[in-house]
């Protein structure tokens, strides 16, 4: 505080610049700040904007001015931390995100591009670029999204939410993903994970988190499309069972012949005697239709999973929460769709 109360009222109505985990994120807000100070004719003359660095995203949801900048770095944003983001920029109308990404159409940007006045800034930034973002407002227009096309036929590569199915995250659905890989290429279930958890993130409503540990590439010859669909049912069916503010951990663990991948989630609207047979047979759930249309789709998952070798056991080792582990043997069994085309028949002369 200083001596002049006006002053220090009217800086704390002032756009922030909020900086997230990394240099680079760090050295454009830095830069904003300099050339926010700048006036017309380049002399220091204003008040630069005031930046200041986030430690953790949950910082967020302190008290904050109504307009600013949210800097982030798309590698350095957890894939679990992407719905505190969502959530702070629905919450603050005048707020932007800028976005700083090699590659906008690595999954990870394309979820922060997705959401409301977000915007990417290519690294290296062009200073232009730069001081087009400080006006004599202090603050751009909000610019418009980088659009994320989505293919009318499946296409390598996760495909991003379109901006209208914001307004229905709180309907359970299914995300569908088109993840086939070209004939032959392995998988890295790691990095596969980690983007069905940053999709489950961004469908998210209320606060629930998302922890993944895993130390390691683990890359399995099978066709990514049916590893994503086995996989993002047991997600999706984590995600429902989470709520508002459950917690879902997943960690993937290379044993020998196996690469086993558990999930572990509230049990919500399950029940344990549900466990054992869940996948079975049809589930009623009484009152809640949502989650049994949740639990025929995770079946359909768990039978894609079944054909390409897999394992699904659930179990309840603690009160109130299930232990989901799919169980898949490093080589592919014989006769399962390892890397061909979706609907793509088997060539009986082989």
């Amino acid at each position: 505080m200083t001596d002049n109360p006006e002053k220090d009222a009217a800086r704390a109505t002032r756009p922030v610049l909020l900086l997230g985990a990394g240099r680079r994120a760090h050295e454009v807000g830095l830069v904003l700040a300099t050339l926010s100070g700048l006036d017309a004719e380049g002399e220091r003359r204003n008040e630069p904007l005031l930046a200041l660095g986030l430690a953790d995203l949950e910082e967020l949801f302190a008290q904050r001015p109504a307009e600013g900048w949210l800097i982030l770095e798309s590698g350095r944003v957890p894939a679990e931390d992407i719905g505190f983001v969502r959530r702070f920029l629905e919450r603050h109308a005048g707020w932007r995100l800028l976005v700083v990404a090699d590659d906008p159409a690595e999954l990870r940007a394309k979820a922060l591009l997705a959401l409301s006045r977000a915007q990417v800034l290519p690294w290296p930034p062009d200073l232009e670029q730069l001081r087009a973002l400080t006006t004599s407002t202090q603050l751009a227009p909000a610019a418009p999204r980088v659009a994320q096309p989505a293919p009318a036929a499946p296409a390598p590569g996760p495909t991003s939410p379109e901006p209208a199915a914001r307004e229905e995250r709180s309907a359970p659905r299914r995300v569908v993903r088109r993840a086939n890989g070209p004939a032959g290429a392995a998988v890295d279930v790691s990095v596969l994970v980690e983007e069905l958890l940053a999709s489950a993130a961004l469908h998210s409503r209320g606060n629930p988190r998302f922890h993944f540990q895993s130390g390691e590439a683990v890359l399995l010859q099978r066709e990514r499309g049916l590893l994503a669909e086995g996989l993002g049912g047991l997600v999706d069916l984590a995600r429902t069972c989470a709520g508002d503010d459950g917690l879902v951990r997943a960690a993937i663990d290379p044993a020998g012949e196996l690469v086993r991948i558990g999930l572990d989630f509230p049990l919500a609207g399950l029940s344990e005697k549900d466990l054992p047979g869940l996948f079975e047979r049809p589930f009623a759930g009484e009152n809640d239709a949502a989650l049994a249309e949740v639990v025929a789709s995770a079946r359909q998952g768990v039978a894609l999973l079944r054909e390409a070798g897999g394992r699904v056991e659930l179990a309840s080792p603690e009160p109130g929460r299930v232990h989901c582990e799919v169980r898949l043997p490093i080589q592919p069994p014989v006769g399962a769709r390892a890397g061909r085309a979706a609907g793509k028949p088997e060539d009986p002369f082989a």
